[in-house]
Order: structure tokens, then sequence, then C-alpha cells
């Protein structure tokens, strides 16, 4: 909160300016106002181009694929909101990497992310987790959806604009598409090295199994090869000359 009150600080989140409302007796909604002007004017490009995506503070993380908690059999009924509430959060060694590489971006430095793992696994939940202090910076975040993941991203990665999250759950949606994957790829990788568009931060998660696709070498050809004969059935240069048959025989007199 300490942050809100600092000349050069960024605009402070909705959530801290409520507290302030409510702590100071001072009209929420139209601080709220003033609030959403201030995190125009922090952006890089004045408010004029935001590029793609919306304040952090703006997502609902079911919007973002992370999966609800689900209800113990025969437990107590509980309402819609109650159902959409994250359980606590509990760290474990790769939230640490995300934090590295988060605040790495917070400094001024492009990232990217993926992590690796089978379904159900937390990788979602620890994305938004990791992503939660940008928010407070005001970061915002993109998720390429419609009309299909690939060509969402296709179209308007060359739009992102600094201090934006790209946020690329299931990347083998992207990756792996025929013909648009190494497009996805190549602007990706132009767009983590580009000097006027640092810094950014892409998420991703993955499964083993594409991640292990996407990462070994491919497989050597196989080749057939006779004995004393190359690939292509030529005879091999260092193969001995065939015997020639031996002369017939004169007919017996």
């Amino acid at each position: 909160m300490q942050l809100a009150f600092q000349e050069d600080a960024p605009a402070p989140s909705a959530k801290t300016v409520s507290a302030l409302a409510g702590g100071l007796s001072l009209p929420e909604e139209e601080l709220l106002r003033l609030r959403r002007s201030a995190a125009a004017e922090d952006s890089p490009s004045g408010g004029t181009e935001a590029g793609p995506g919306r304040p952090i503070e703006q997502w609902d993380p079911h919007d973002l694929e992370v999966h609800p908690a689900a209800s113990a059999p025969g437990g107590r009924n509980s309402s819609a909101m109650e159902e959409r509430r994250l359980p606590g959060y509990v760290l474990r060694a790769h939230d640490h990497v995300l934090a590295e590489s988060v605040r790495a971006a917070a400094e001024g430095s492009s990232r990217t992310v993926v992590l690796v793992g089978t379904s159900s696994t937390g990788k979602t939940r620890a994305c938004w987790e990791a992503v939660l202090p940008l928010g407070e910076r005001g970061w915002r975040l993109w998720h390429p959806f419609d009309p299909s993941r690939a060509q969402a991203a296709l179209e308007d990665l060359h739009r992102v604009q600094p201090h934006t999250v790209v946020w690329m759950n299931e990347a083998h949606h992207y990756l792996g598409v025929p013909g648009v994957g190494e497009q996805i790829a190549a602007v990706l990788h132009g767009l983590l090295i580009r000097p006027d568009r640092q810094p950014v931060l892409v998420l991703g998660t993955l499964w083993p199994e594409f991640a292990d696709e996407y990462t070994s070498l491919p497989a050597p050809a196989v080749r057939t090869r006779t004995a004393g004969s190359t690939p292509s059935g030529s005879p091999s240069p260092t193969a001995p000359a065939p015997r020639p048959p031996p002369p017939p025989r004169p007919p017996p007199s």
C-alpha cells in the first residue's frame, strides 16, 4: 500500500484503491475512475495503443483455465461464488523458478518460462500465482484464444506491448499446429529480443509428451545396406569384383 503514495510508482491496483477508500472514508468509485486513468498514462504507449490483453487484476483465473477446486463427496452445498474461490496455495520448487523469472521481467528483462507436467498437477495455477505481483505494477495479460489459439497468436503477437504477460496455456495448441507453429515460435523469438518491446513475459504449460517431441533431436534415417554395396545399391569402391564364371568344358569326343 505504501507504493500508492510514491510519485514515481505505477498506478495502484483496484484492490489497494478500494482499501484506501474504505480506510479514509473517500468515494470509492471516483478513486477507481482516477486509478483507471492513471493506469492508462502509465502504459508504455501512453494509453493510445495498449496492445492486446487487459490488466491482470481484471482477469478471473478460471477464465485462464485454472482448474476450480473439486468438492469433496458428500460435502455441504456451496454457493457458486464459493465454488469459484481458489483454495489455498502451497509453494513448491518450481514456484521459486517462476518467481525469479517474474522478478527479472519486473526489472526490465524479457523472459519465457514453460512448465512441463501431466494433467491437473497445478501448472496453470502456479503461473497465475506467479504473475499476481506484476498486477500490482500495472502489467497486462493476454490470452490468445479466439477464433483459435494459434490464429489469435499469429495475428496479434506483433501488437504486444511492453509490460505484458503472454499466456500460452497448453502451448501445444500454439506450437504444434502444422504450418503455423513454427511461425508462432519465430514471432515469439522476435518479441523477446526486440528492445522496444521489453519487458514481456511469456508463460506456457506443456504436457511431457509434447515437451519431449519439441526438444528431441530428429531420429537418423534408417537405410538398408547389403554387403558390398552403397545405400543406393551400386557396387562399393572397396568391394572385391565378382569372379568370372569358369569356361565351359569341351564336349566329350
